[in-house]
């Protein structure tokens, strides 16, 4: 007689199966074989559904790993669509993505064949008995869900955009790619900065008639945002709400506002954030009007009178209050809106925006917007707001503005409760007091790019002494580490620098070029070296002789690293003005030299330099030399207002010196350059 399974037995096996119990569901398929009994392939495609909602992972293994074993087993026993789709689903569960890649293949292969066989059995071709009837399973849109998500698990991006590619080639009608597909591909594009393709993934999308979500729009307005397409952008947003039926939420309008950044479109983006805060008005207007909750314990201040006037208007039209609260049903009654308003990404997206443009008004009014809503700017937010400060102390020629936001950064805002809750403005009158609650925040530590906005504030402003207070004193309290475009606005602010004390500045170049060259470890660029010779030129003057020579030596070390420091010939006239201008004679005439056989032609302002500083020195008989150097290179004493007034100097001083001390036509005396 043959043995059965009890009505028991399988209402246990369920409740494991429906439990989640996957491993006492395994061990009673496991007991039915010892006792003579094999499962047959609907119970097994309950087991590997369950084993591929499981969240133990070795129990899914184990499920199978028993049914491959089953598989070999019973050969001749074929999955149908749902048992294949799960199969899928669980191999890319386990990461085993080459063997939902390979289960996929066999699926395709078996329809192949299923295709053949139906189109000769329709044409009434011969068949011979040995020939099987295939059942067709072709892959499904499900099907290439599952893998998809599991090259997503495992971020294989170029896998998901090959799959793709190969869907849409073989077209098959069950496997047409859906929403889920597209914002997968989308998102492979978006991960492999292929910006250009996501959008045009998404004019797929809407041409194959898929309805695209707000997850794919999502996507290509990040899209969007990487490519500065602000056109496009906006666009979206239309189409989102008006063909798509969908409200843009703060992903969206953060994305579209995103791509005001690089072009410095702050009007557009202005209108973006402020488009975004009236629709959420609405929103919030229209929930309360059919909740029996009060709009000003909702909105932000900002809101609440603006619901007011709308109430007033209603109440005039009607005659009774009964307008406000509407007789919905007790659940509509229950549901309290909450004002998804903007977030901290948005605001900071926002304030990127005037950076190019420094739009320093605009970006303060948000900072101010942010304390009213209760949402705590971070240190991006910050970042964001002194390079916007930098750009501005250009116009302004002042850090003050640029050293409040660090000084806020740096400080700890404390909790204070929505009634006393005191907020600080940056730039405006004093302190105002706000209506939001706060939770506070700790002290920012500045970052790399903090730093970043302090020394093009510096840079911008020509303050050296602040940018050597941000690279010895606050930077190594901080714990970071100078960048090359740290080093290069410091020099540029020294470059800049208008100071009186022209010593300071000469030295805090020196000090910079030796922690470079003995510090650092990294090579100064040439852009660098640049701005550390312009501002010994500018600053080196006859007290500071041995900064110049000190900072030469450093200089020419730093052109024999890998890399490092290239001699241009505008970098020889700077460093040959400042070792003149510093009365190191010896060293500016030799570095002419190596100007002129380096092929550089020096500028006759080059050689005045040097020429005036012999004179000033009293080493005429130098400057007589070099004048006949430039007499030799064939340069026109009479063309030049400059150098003929040089000449003439020069001929004055031949003319009080005797021949005995001197003759000018005697080689010898006059020595070599």
């Amino acid at each position: 007689m043959k043995r059965r399974v009890s009505f028991e037995a399988w209402v246990v096996f369920f409740l494991f199966i429906y439990s989640g119990n996957l491993a006492l569901a395994l061990d009673f398929l496991a007991r039915m074989e010892t006792s003579g009994l094999s499962p047959n392939l609907k119970l097994w495609t309950t087991v590997l559904r369950a084993a591929s909602k499981t969240r133990s992972l070795p129990d899914a293994q184990i499920a199978l790993a028993s049914f491959e074993h089953f598989q070999r087993q019973q050969p001749t026993v074929q999955l149908d669509i749902v048992g294949y789709n799960t199969l899928v689903g669980l191999y890319a569960k386990l990461g085993d993505v080459h063997g939902a890649l390979a289960l996929l293949q066999t699926m395709k292969l078996n329809a192949a064949k299923s295709r053949k066989w139906n189109t000769a059995s329709s044409a009434g071709g011969e068949l011979s008995e040995t020939t099987p009837a295939v059942n067709s399973i072709a892959p499904t849109v499900v099907t290439y869900n599952a893998v998809m998500n599991g090259m997503k698990a495992a971020s294989d991006w170029v896998g998901i955009v090959r799959l793709y590619r190969s869907m849409v080639y073989e077209k098959s009608a069950g496997a047409q790619p859906d929403a889920y597909i597209y914002g997968l591909v989308m998102l492979a594009q978006c991960e492999l900065g292929r910006w250009d393709d996501a959008l045009y993934t998404h004019d797929e999308m809407r041409s194959a008639g898929v309805l695209p979500n707000d997850v794919t729009y999502g996507l290509v307005l990040g899209a969007c945002a990487r490519l500065a397409d602000v056109k496009r952008a906006c666009s979206l947003l239309r189409e989102m709400s008006t063909v798509a039926g969908l409200s843009p939420g703060v992903r969206h309008y953060t994305a579209a506002i995103s791509a005001c950044r690089p072009s410095g479109d702050w009007r557009v983006a202005k209108s973006l954030f402020e488009e975004f805060l009236l629709q959420q008005q609405t929103v919030v207007i229209a929930a309360c009007n059919e909740s029996d909750c009060k709009a000003n314990e909702v909105l932000s201040p900002s809101v609440q009178q603006a619901t007011t006037q709308r109430q007033e208007v209603q109440i005039k039209a009607s005659g009774s209050k009964d307008v406000i609260k509407s007789s919905k049903s007790a659940r509509a009654q229950q549901r309290r809106p909450s004002s998804a308003g903007p977030n901290v990404i948005m605001f900071t997206a926002a304030i990127s925006t005037c950076i190019k443009f420094a739009e320093l008004r605009w970006a303060n009014e948000l900072l101010r917007d942010m304390t009213r809503r209760g949402v705590l700017p971070n240190r991006y937010t910050y970042n964001c707001l002194l390079r916007v400060c930098a750009e501005d102390a250009k116009r302004s020629g002042d850090l003050t503005t640029t050293l409040a936001v660090y000084r806020e950064m740096t400080s700890p805002l404390p909790s204070f409760p929505g009634e006393v809750l005191a907020a600080t403005a940056v730039v405006g009158e004093g302190r105002e007091v706000v209506s939001s609650p706060h939770e506070g925040r700790p002290a920012y530590s500045p970052d790399a790019f903090t730093f970043g906005a302090l020394f093009t504030a510096c840079h911008r402003t020509g303050n050296a002494t602040q940018a050597e207070h941000f690279m010895f004193d606050a930077m190594p309290l901080a714990k970071v580490a100078p960048l090359e475009q740290h080093i290069n606005a410091a020099l540029g602010a020294c470059a800049k620098s208008s100071s009186d004390n022209s010593d300071d500045v000469a030295r805090f170049v020196v000090r910079v070029l030796q922690w470079v060259d003995v510090t650092s470890g990294q090579a100064l660029s040439t852009g660098s070296a640049l701005y550390a010779a312009a501002a010994l030129a500018a600053h080196c003057q006859g007290s500071s002789p041995n900064e110049a020579t000190t900072a030469l030596e450093l200089l020419r070390r730093q052109e024999k690293v890998a890399g490092g420091v290239v001699f241009t010939q505008r970098f020889y006239a700077l460093m040959v003005q400042a070792l003149a201008r510093s009365g190191s004679i010896d060293p500016a005439a030799s570095l002419l030299l190596e100007a002129e056989e380096k092929g550089h032609r020096p500028e006759e302002s080059t050689y005045v330099e040097v020429v005036t500083a012999c004179e000033r020195s009293g080493q005429w008989r130098k400057a007589v030399a070099i004048m006949e150097d430039m007499r030799r290179r064939n340069y026109s004493f009479y063309s030049n207002p400059l150098l003929d007034s040089l000449f003439k100097r020069l001929v004055h001083t031949w003319s009080s010196v005797t021949k005995a001390d001197y003759d000018p036509f005697t080689e010898e005396q006059i020595g070599p350059l």
